[in-house]
């Protein structure tokens, strides 16, 4: 978990105060007057500190792991009061400047593990809202990161920066790609629609050409006292020329004993086309 590497960093830099001593238990003056071994100065002032501000600090950590993290101005707040009021504890039991220097280093890198955590969030939300320009979503990070940065601290944030980065440059480049397959399709799509709207106008004028006939004239003659019948027809530059044989239509009124007998056999009417 975080909170027990960031204490392993501490202890590891507690251990490392201790080895940078001299041989000798070179020893340290402490408020009231009492001395005491460097391993014992050292425990008890890291431990001082550390004690002053590990609830806000735990507060903090907790605040992040359930989304409900400070802002970015908030944040840097924070930190410079935790960075005060520990040092303020260290210095309330030593007042030896090697020993303060190794324990604000000690704090600060915890700190900074809190620091790079919020800005690993800060990141994955502005990537969560990434809408472009690029330039836009690495400006509002830079920002960020410099709001919840503590007041005089040397904290590094190139690594997340060049990883949102390259994140961004990857979405923009999947977003181009998409854009212009889209394009293309709409463009493909608008092709379709024209060609579709070409052939339903031809279409539609055929069915008027069907609907709307040209002209036509038609003149009909029939022989007197016979059965023969013609008629002559003029449409579109073409005549047609039809002979007709009616049969009588009078022989079923006159009976059996009529007179009147049709041209063909069982009194049958012909029609004979000629199209000319």
């Amino acid at each position: 978990p975080a909170g027990e590497d960031e204490m392993r960093r501490s202890l590891w830099l507690l251990v490392a105060v201790a080895a940078s001593m001299s041989t000798e238990r070179r020893r340290w003056r402490v408020r009231g007057g009492a001395t005491a071994a460097v391993e014992d100065v050292a425990a008890a002032a890291f431990a001082a500190g550390f004690a002053a501000v590990e609830a806000s600090i735990v507060e903090i950590e907790d605040a992040m792991n359930t989304g409900k993290g400070d802002d970015d101005a908030a944040l840097g707040s924070k930190f410079d009061d935790v960075f005060a009021t520990a040092t303020a504890a260290f210095d309330a039991t030593c007042d030896d400047g090697d020993a303060r220097s190794l324990f604000e280093a000690a704090l600060d890198a915890r700190l900074e593990l809190l620091y790079l955590k919020h800005l690993s969030l800060t990141r994955a939300r502005l990537l969560a809202q990434y809408k472009g320009p690029a330039d836009d979503v690495v400006g509002d990070f830079d920002s960020a990161a410099l709001s919840a940065k503590r007041a005089g601290a040397a904290w590094d944030y190139d690594t997340e920066r060049s990883a949102l980065k390259a994140i961004v440059a990857e979405l923009k480049t999947r977003s181009d790609r998409a854009s212009t397959v889209g394009a293309k399709a709409a463009a493909q799509q608008s092709s379709y629609m024209q060609l579709f709207q070409t052939y339903q106008a031809q279409i539609q004028q055929l069915q008027a050409a069907v609907q709307s006939a040209p002209p036509q004239v038609s003149l009909a003659y029939r022989v007197p006292d016979t059965d023969l019948a013609m008629s002559v027809t003029r449409q579109a530059d073409k005549t047609t020329l039809t002979l007709g044989c009616v049969p009588d239509d009078s022989a079923p009124l006159l009976g059996p004993n009529g007179f009147v007998k049709g041209f063909t056999p069982a009194n049958v009417g012909l029609t004979v086309n000629l199209h000319l």
